[in-house]
């Protein structure tokens, strides 16, 4: 059996939708799993008809121990205080058995201090996959000498009509009477002091533009809402009264997620924007341009191809960009149409493939 270690949606974010996804792959492909959520939020699934087991990540280790029927464990986890929990384990009890790692986000965060010892914690696994081009190289520099892959944490959704009914009505009454809906998803987070999505950027945006007399909506489709530090809640607050004082609360839609999925709003978008600070592989960039929808992005790291860059928190070269999608937008939408987008389900299944034969 595989074992996936990490947070289960909801919420719906990138880890836990890419745990979701390969789980649904591995299920299609009748390959015996199980989710071992970590997440601080629960699921209410059935665990017996799903093979979901709420676990606090502490006692991990002893479910592990005691599961003779895991073969491989796959850790998705966040943060350098859980791999050096986990690390201690598998350098000890754990030693002979297959465990994989994927580190979702930039590699470079993990070394800021104590190099040494995450050096001796990422070689504690067998296998280590980097969702971010150019991270196996930075990593081999630090001393790694476990095997390391490049994969990209998308994954193509398993398209359900639940998935698009579970989106409340507003959402869909407000992209439904949008000529142009430019789609964008993300949370309240800083990196550098800035904010770390670009939400400010996208709200000034639409206010350029209704200048402009260009006729386009936002809709921005915010996650962990209820998580939010004081600090959070006060910018967001920012966020909010700003809409309203520039008189765009019929421009822009600020959807709450709880617990649904983004790829049906993609579905719909005549445009998707990733104006991040910083990033790793974004999944819903890759799953914009999976459902032919023209995307513009920052150009903080490698992008996947077709996708139309913008110089980082530069606001006029991001309305440089926009303006131009829209005045040539049946030619964005035909170079969109051709972009062929790779599941990654595969490889990452591969691997477990190639441990299972070890």
């Amino acid at each position: 059996m595989i074992v996936q270690v990490g947070p289960y949606p909801p919420p719906h974010g990138g880890i836990s939708v890419y745990i979701k996804r390969m789980k649904e792959y591995l299920d299609l492909m009748k390959i015996d799993n199980e989710v071992w959520n970590v997440s601080s939020r629960r699921t209410f699934f059935s665990e017996k008809s799903t093979n979901i087991r709420n676990i606090n990540l502490k006692y991990v280790p002893l479910y592990y121990l005691f599961s003779n029927e895991t073969k491989i464990i796959h850790y998705s986890i966040s943060g350098k205080k859980t791999k050096y929990f986990i690390g201690v384990f598998n350098r000890t009890i754990f030693r002979k058995r297959r465990k994989i790692l994927t580190i979702h986000g930039d590699c470079v965060y993990l070394y800021n201090n104590n190099d040494k010892i995450m050096t001796r914690c990422l070689n504690s696994f067998d296998v280590i996959i980097c969702v971010k081009h150019g991270d196996k190289e930075f990593l081999e520099n630090k001393g790694i000498t476990s095997e390391i892959f490049e994969i990209p944490a998308y994954i193509n959704p398993i398209e359900k009509e639940q998935d698009r009914k579970n989106i409340p009505r507003e959402v869909w009454s407000f992209i439904d009477k949008s000529k142009f809906v430019i789609t964008a998803n993300g949370c309240i987070r800083f990196y550098k002091e800035k904010d770390l999505y670009g939400i400010d950027m996208l709200i000034d945006l639409v206010y350029r533009l209704k200048k402009r007399n260009m006729d386009v909506n936002l809709l921005i489709a915010l996650l962990g809402v209820e998580d939010q530090t004081k600090e959070e809640k006060s910018y967001y607050k920012e966020l909010k009264d700003r809409i309203s004082n520039l008189d765009l609360k019929d421009k822009v839609f600020i959807f709450e997620v709880k617990g649904t999925e983004f790829y049906p709003i993609l579905q719909k978008s005549n445009l998707f924007i990733r104006p991040t600070n910083t990033d790793g592989d974004a999944v819903s960039l890759r799953e914009a341009l999976h459902f032919k929808a023209p995307s513009i992005a920052s150009d903080v790291v490698v992008r996947p191809e077709g996708t139309i860059l913008f110089q980082n928190r530069n606001k006029c070269d991001l309305e440089i960009k926009v303006v131009d999608v829209l005045k040539n937008y049946d030619y964005y939408k035909k170079i969109a149409g051709e972009i062929k987008i790779k599941d990654y389900a595969v490889d990452v299944s591969n691997i477990y493939e190639k441990l299972l034969c070890r």
